[in-house]
C-alpha cells in the first residue's frame, strides 16, 4: 500500500479552501435594502448565490470577477445576456430568476453595488463608492 505524505494532504487541503469550499460570506440582510443587493446575496432568490463567486459587494473572489471594476464599462443588454444565459463558467439564470429579479440586479451593480453604511463585503472589504 501507498503512503500518502503529510505534505501532499496540505496541498490537497489549502486547494480545496482556494476551490470555494469555505466560500465567502454574503453582507448581513440587515444591512441591505435594495431588492438587487438582497438577490445577488441570496437572500430573496435562494436560487442565486452570486456573492459565492463576485463577493458580497461585487469586488470578485477567485472564482468570479471583480465586477465593480467591470460593469462601468459593460451595457445593460449584455449584463442581462450574462446572467440570464451565463458561459463556460459561469450558470445561466434564465430560469431560476424572474425578469423582474434580473433587473433589479443589473439596477443594483449599475448603481455601484451601494449597500448600508458600514456593511462588510467579501474579506472584510466594504462596498466602495
Amino acid at each position: 500500500m501507498r503512503r500518502v505524505l503529510p505534505s501532499t494532504w496540505s496541498v490537497v487541503l489549502l486547494a480545496a479552501a482556494f476551490t470555494g469550499c469555505a466560500g465567502p460570506m454574503p453582507i448581513p440582510s440587515s444591512q441591505l435594502d435594495d431588492p438587487g443587493a438582497l438577490i445577488f446575496n441570496g437572500y430573496s432568490a435562494a436560487q442565486a448565490k452570486c456573492f459565492h463567486c463576485h463577493g458580497a459587494d461585487g469586488s470578485g473572489t477567485i472564482r468570479g470577477p471583480d465586477l465593480q471594476q467591470l460593469v462601468p464599462y459593460v451595457g445593460d443588454a449584455r449584463i442581462w445576456d450574462q446572467i440570464e444565459n451565463g458561459d463556460a463558467i459561469m450558470p445561466a439564470y434564465k430560469n431560476k430568476l424572474t425578469q423582474r429579479e434580473i433587473a433589479q440586479v443589473v439596477s443594483w451593480m449599475r448603481a455601484g453595488f451601494p449597500a448600508a453604511a458600514g456593511s462588510a463585503g467579501d474579506a472584510g472589504r466594504t462596498a466602495a463608492r
